[in-house]
């Protein structure tokens, strides 16, 4: 009765990058495929921007004076609506007014300052306070640890997993 040896460390490092390698390899034949989609894609549509250049020229030209209209003939209904001192909201063709609220701020500082005096619409702009955290290493609120960095793995794929994999079948 023979027995099969026990497996040795090459083999079981085997076993564990022969998952890997197909992985590896089934995403770079997924990127070949896109990529080439993406160069027939690339192709047609510079074909077709070609063939419809003089038309996109002039659907862009026409949408710029489409825009500047508008503003302009928002401004004078504005002032029409000025002039006749605000009476009438309703202005001839079909145009009209609408009072938008808007807040205007004198000193920011002093909002600021009111706000926390008050406890009130304060909030952690989050970004902001990952940047800090990031540059300090950790954040301290009355005597207690709040925040602080720590490092987590993340795997990377190269870019050219082809040239990786062809590069690991010389060397392996």
């Amino acid at each position: 009765m023979e027995t099969e040896p026990n497996p040795t460390v090459n083999d079981v490092a085997m076993v564990v990058v022969d998952p890997l390698r197909s992985l590896a390899e089934q995403v770079y034949q997924n990127r070949t495929e896109r990529d080439e989609l993406k160069a027939q894609i690339d192709t047609l549509r510079a074909s077709w921007e070609t063939s419809v250049r003089g038309l996109l020229d002039a659907y862009t030209q026409a949408a710029s004076k489409v825009s500047e209209g508008e503003a302009k003939l928002r401004a004078e209904a504005v002032a029409q609506y000025e002039l006749n001192n605000r009476t009438s909201k309703k202005l001839p063709y079909g145009l009209g007014i609408r009072e938008k609220t808007v807040v205007a701020i004198a000193d920011e500082l002093s909002i600021l300052n009111w706000a926390t005096e008050k406890e009130m619409f304060l909030t952690v702009d989050r970004k902001s306070f990952d940047k800090f955290v990031t540059a300090t290493g950790f954040v301290v609120w009355k005597g207690t640890r709040i925040a602080w960095t720590d490092k987590v793995p993340e795997a990377t794929i190269p870019t050219d997993l082809g040239k990786a994999l062809a590069k690991e079948v010389v060397n392996g």
